[in-house]
This record gives C-alpha cells, sequence and structure tokens, in this order.
C-alpha cells in the first residue's frame, strides 16, 4: 500500500519518503520468518529480554522511542533537500506508525501536518482484547509484564497525553479509522481526536 499511495501523491503535485520502522522488513533480524507483527515483536523480546535490565516493557519503549527518532531524523533530512518546501513537510502514517506520526507532530512543530489512519492509541488494549494479538499478550504474562506494566512503560508516549500538552493547531490533522476496528476501538480513537483538539 505505501508505494502505491506514495505514486498516487506523486501525480499530485506531493513527495513522499517511506520509512520503515525498527523491526519491520529490511530492519527485523534476517533469521526472523514473515509471520505477523505479533509474532515477530514477541521473538525480538524473548531474545533482548535475557540481556535487558530495564525489562521487556522498557525495550518495547525503546522500539516506539527509536520510531519517533526515525521521523524526525526523516524530516531534518527533507528539509535539507533543496526541491523540498520545508514549510510544508508532514507526517502520516497507520497503526503504530500513525501513532508515531501523532508524537512526531507535536514533538517537533516544524511538520506542517498530520494524517493517521487508525492509530493506536492504548498499547494494552491492543495486546491483551484484540484477539489477533492473543498470542503477544501471552508472551508479555510469561516475560512478567502485565497490562499495568506496560501501560507505566509506555506513559511517556501516550499520543492523547502529548496532544493534551501541546498547542499544535487541529486544522492540520486529519484522523482516519474504519468501523468496527478491534485494534483501535471508537472510544480511544475518538479519546485521542478529542485531544487533538476535533
Amino acid at each position: 500500500l505505501p508505494p502505491a499511495l506514495a505514486l498516487y501523491l506523486l501525480k499530485h503535485g506531493v513527495a513522499s519518503l517511506i520509512l520503515t520502522l525498527p523491526l519491520y522488513n529490511p530492519r527485523a533480524p534476517a533469521a526472523w520468518d514473515k509471520e505477523d507483527s505479533a509474532y515477530r515483536y514477541q521473538e525480538w523480546l524473548k531474545i533482548r529480554h535475557h540481556d535487558a535490565p530495564q525489562g521487556p516493557a522498557a525495550l518495547y519503549a525503546d522500539f516506539l522511542q527509536q520510531g519517533l527518532t526515525d521521523l524526525v531524523v526523516a524530516g531534518n533530512w527533507a528539509r535539507q533537500q533543496d526541491w523540498v518546501d520545508p514549510r510544508r513537510i508532514s507526517v502520516a502514517g497507520h497503526s503504530v506508525p500513525g501513532t508515531l506520526a501523532h508524537l512526531a507532530f507535536h514533538v517537533d512543530p516544524r511538520f506542517f501536518a498530520l494524517s493517521s489512519f487508525s492509530p493506536v492509541v492504548d498499547f494494552g488494549t491492543l495486546f491483551w482484547e484484540a484477539k489477533r494479538y492473543a498470542k503477544f499478550s501471552d508472551a508479555w504474562e510469561r516475560m512478567g509484564v502485565t497490562r499495568p506494566v506496560l501501560t507505566e512503560a509506555l506513559s511517556s508516549l501516550d499520543p492523547r497525553a502529548i496532544a493534551r500538552a501541546s498547542d499544535r493547531p487541529s486544522r492540520h490533522i486529519l484522523m482516519m479509522r474504519t468501523e468496527g476496528d478491534e485494534i483501535v476501538p471508537y472510544e480511544q480513537w475518538e479519546a485521542l481526536w478529542n485531544a487533538e483538539g476535533q
């Protein structure tokens, strides 16, 4: 989908830079098979958990922080290109990348606009309530990570809190969702929408 969307935007005069998050595709260890993201995260946590004194929940926070850093660095790179208008650089994403897009928009006020599609608002809900991720919550529990522990570890990356603390204009934000989304329930999407100023 991202290359097709990028091509569509290019035909309308908008250039795109597609980023791959840590643990996704080319940035995943070569030994991992290509199962869904829940499997990849589970295996990554198993591998890293034994060497991580801060625990697996903090490691997951590090993964999200690295993704956020990548977005900010990409924005810096784009602003240095002479064919890019630095005043019009925006950020977008779907699911977890959508969450990171919200964070980047508020962390770096140089981003002009934000667009997200079903951004993950609460990772506790994602891993403990969405059927698709049941095996992931099982892996968390086996490593001693409960839902409250994960929520606390990710508290500084909560897009609702960061949006409420920001003064960015909501007129530059477009949020979308799908009906009946089990990963991002409407109530949570609406809470982020309200935090962003509707």
